[in-house]
């Protein structure tokens, strides 16, 4: 039997890690977008399909502290039909994400990631969905891209078995189109553009891509096939209005209307921005309240110790080598395992002696307040020598640019002039002469890679980990404390020598960790870490006139 003119319509949103509205216009925040959500749904009774494309544990300054838990009311609060995994859905050991997707009111799609222990879709996710909108069939798919699993650091990436997202997506089309007899069959992907380009032209039975990755709001039309992506953080979402076998027909699209699949769909896309004219969700403002309670409360408590003091003095970390300087970008280069770390002083911001002792969140989050993210870039030798020469050309200078340097080591003068003051015999990778022909990997900001700060050599190298895949560095900084701290309790230990006995290989990551790791203070009945970082002459200074 022909099917008639059907009609429904999905919102579709991407990308979310903060609860908590901004300050400046789209405001965004989960409380406005749950007002969104239930009105989209009164509004459109049994003919409304609410859509998420992955993204939604981590991260965020909350994150650190509760894990994900944060997001889960609130997202529960915004009555979601379906949704895929996104890369930072996976910030947490296995279980902890288990957890997490399990608590959530609505299913999440994983397509071709799986646990080769079980030969199950990874975290117990499913294969996919179907739905019945008013006699038609709608099939869902959730589609990853591989660039992202080597992002994943809780998780040992040894057990994942990922299939190609073309191949992947073919089989489930057909799986959906021929043997599910679905009538529209809409790919949930979590993969940057391009990738979703790919998909679109060489996956002919899909006949939508809702996305996610790219923080962005866009619709583009590839093999007939509809791509759409909407925005990031509760801020941006779009509504797409679809009519099966549409009875008013044209020959070309117009304005924000699709035609598709030799006319067989109508798709009509309007986007949106959540502004602070949308009322809040009383529900779910009183929880984003709570947290935000708690988190003031988690700023004083005690997350490490120090066995020396830790200097962040301007006049110290903007002109020479220091000990937290060190701390920090060998934190972040364990955290992304590449053979550099580069990072301009400026990031750090508290510009005081931090005395030995306890260490606090708000300590660490004083000296990081910003929310720079860490990108891995492929880069050569000669690359490198001329970042260190951007990072000393303004010494002696309280400059932001000075870098903060892991995993390299060098002498420069001080005297000469700038972009010539770095002695290229002096340049030392691990325990090997720099090359300037052969690629490093180079773990930088993503503001340095802009070109901020003078460094503005980086922006033809290659991505390892892109903006999209990046942590940001806080993050990583307090991950270094919790994880290690919470592997301490429940390794039952008492002291660094039975910690640093101990086999981690279910996780490499605190494997990684260990050398920057002094010794386990007891304090209070908790365990923490102590460390003790040191200058070691990664940065000389010859010839300098006092």
């Amino acid at each position: 039997m022909q099917k008639e003119e059907i009609s429904f319509k999905i919102l579709h949103f991407n990308d979310v890690y903060e609860i908590e509205g901004f300050n400046q216009e789209p405001v965004g925040g989960s409380a406005r977008f749950a007002t969104i959500c239930k009105k989209f749904k009164q509004e459109n009774p049994n003919k409304s399909l609410i859509i998420f494309s992955g993204d939604l544990f981590s991260p965020s300054p909350l994150s650190i502290i509760y894990k994900g838990e944060q997001m889960i009311e609130p997202i529960n609060a915004c009555q979601i039909d379906i949704a895929c995994v996104g890369n930072h859905d996976f910030d947490y050991n296995l279980q902890q994400v288990e957890q997490l997707f399990k608590k959530c009111n609505f299913p999440w799609l994983c397509s071709n990631i799986y646990d080769t222990r079980t030969q199950n879709i990874l975290a117990d996710n499913q294969l996919y969905s179907i739905i019945d909108m008013q006699g038609i069939k709608v099939g869902f798919m959730g589609l990853a891209e591989e660039e992202w699993l080597n992002t994943i650091t809780e998780i040992d990436i040894s057990i994942l078995q990922y299939e190609d997202f073309v191949s992947c997506g073919k089989k489930m089309a057909h799986m959906l189109k021929k043997e599910q007899q679905c009538d529209i069959v809409v790919a949930i992907t979590h993969m940057r553009m391009p990738n979703d380009r790919i998909l679109a032209a060489q996956v002919d039975d899909i006949d939508i891509i809702l996305g996610g990755h790219d923080h962005i709001v866009i619709s583009e039309i590839i093999n007939n096939c509809l791509i759409q992506k909407s925005g990031s953080d509760f801020k941006e979402y779009s509504i797409i209005d679809i009519t099966y076998k549409p009875k008013d027909i044209q020959n070309n699209n117009i304005q924000n209307t699709f035609y598709l699949k030799q006319n067989k769909l109508k798709c009509v896309i309007e986007t949106f921005q959540v502004t602070k004219k949308i009322e809040k969700d009383d529900e779910v403002q009183k929880i984003v309240d709570f947290y935000i309670q708690q988190q003031e409360q988690y700023n004083n408590q005690i997350i490490g110790h120090t066995n020396v003091d830790l200097d962040t003095r301007f006049k110290q970390i903007r002109t020479q080598e220091t000990n937290f300087g060190n701390f920090y970008v060998d934190v972040l280069r364990n955290e992304v395992q590449s053979d550099v770390c580069i990072i301009n002083s400026g990031t750090i911001r508290s510009d005081c002696i931090y005395p030995k002792g306890d260490i606090t969140f708000s300590m660490i989050q004083k000296a990081l307040p910003f929310p720079d993210l860490i990108v891995v870039v492929k880069c050569s030798g000669l690359k490198l020598i001329q970042a260190l020469e951007n990072g000393v050309s303004k010494w002696p200078s309280f400059e932001g640019r000075f870098p903060l340097v892991s995993g390299i080591k060098f002498e420069f003068d001080g005297q000469k002039q700038p972009f010539q003051r770095v002695d290229l015999d002096s340049i030392f990778i691990g325990k090997e002469k720099i090359q300037v022909d052969k690629i490093y990997s180079l773990a930088i900001k993503w503001f340095m890679y802009l070109g901020k700060d003078g460094y503005d050599m980086f922006q033809d190298c290659n991505f390892i980990i892109d903006y999209m895949n990046a942590l940001p560095h806080l993050q990583i900084m307090i991950g270094l404390f919790k994880s290690l701290e919470e592997k301490s309790k429940t390794t039952n230990i008492s002291s660094f020598t039975e910690f640093s006995q101990l086999n981690f290989n279910e996780n490499r990551k605190y494997n990684r960790l260990m050398r920057l790791v002094k010794e386990i203070k007891n304090f209070e009945d908790n365990k923490y870490i102590s460390i003790h970082p040191v200058v070691e002459g990664r940065i000389l200074m010859v010839n300098k006139n006092n």
